[in-house]
């Protein structure tokens, strides 16, 4: 018998995204804010219903979508370490994108919780797995310069006899007290990101870490399968 998750994957794919694989988290109903800059307030948005944290199949991996029960125009916002997303109350989430401020606020403040931990988790996911990206990129980049300056004019026709091993990879109550203007007197703050630590012991962790993530195991097998690994 067809769970009532796989029945709601089922109904996105057919309605928002066909690459969608999974639900990571589920409020029942949010609505749309954005912030005046000017005004120090925030203005209710035409965008109102449930949202849906969805995982992909393909970049980008993971987003946030608001289905919209006032009209057709639905929210989406995609989560990586280029946005940034702020639990600031119990029942609002504040998101800064290419310079727009804008919250989601919804009376479920533990389903918001729940939210954001879950958000912090894929971008931890995608700092990693982006760090890892990079030394492997460096990684390549040395031995292609090394295989350059030991074979200068050409590479012996048996050097690549023995073909690599293949990697095996497993697969809404009265928002006026939160809203009021007097809660912004002093504007939006965003906590800085935090500086990576470089140190070997801190990279080792990560890695670790990472091997016993299956979302991270699942970017880099599709990475590995569109090489043609």
């Amino acid at each position: 018998m067809e769970s009532q998750e796989s029945r709601l994957v089922s109904m996105l794919r057919g309605r928002v995204d066909r690459t969608i694989v999974e639900i990571l988290c589920e409020i029942q109903h949010v609505a749309y804010y954005q912030f005046d800059e000017v005004e120090k307030n925030w203005k209710k948005g035409d965008i109102e219903g449930p949202l849906i944290l969805v995982k992909r199949n393909q970049e980008p991996h993971f987003y946030i979508v608001i289905l919209n029960k006032l009209n057709f125009k639905n929210f989406y916002e995609p989560v990586s370490l280029e946005t940034q997303f702020e639990q600031k109350s119990p029942q609002l989430l504040y998101i800064r994108d290419t310079g727009k401020v804008f919250g989601i606020w919804t009376p479920n403040s533990e389903g918001l919780e729940l939210l954001n931990k879950k958000i912090e988790e894929i971008k931890h996911i995608d700092s990693q797995s982006r760090m890892l990206k990079n030394l492997l990129d460096i990684k390549v980049e040395e031995t292609s310069s090394r295989l350059d300056s030991k074979f200068p004019e050409k590479i012996p026709e048996d050097y690549f006899e023995h073909k690599p091993v293949q990697p095996n990879i497993s697969p809404l109550e009265n928002t006026g007290k939160v809203l009021k203007p007097s809660f912004f007197q002093n504007g939006l703050q965003f906590e800085e990101e935090g500086q990576a630590d470089s140190g070997k012991e801190r990279l080792r962790e990560a890695i670790i870490a990472l091997a016993h993530s299956d979302e991270f195991l699942d970017l880099v097998l599709q990475g590995l399968r569109s090489k043609g690994f």
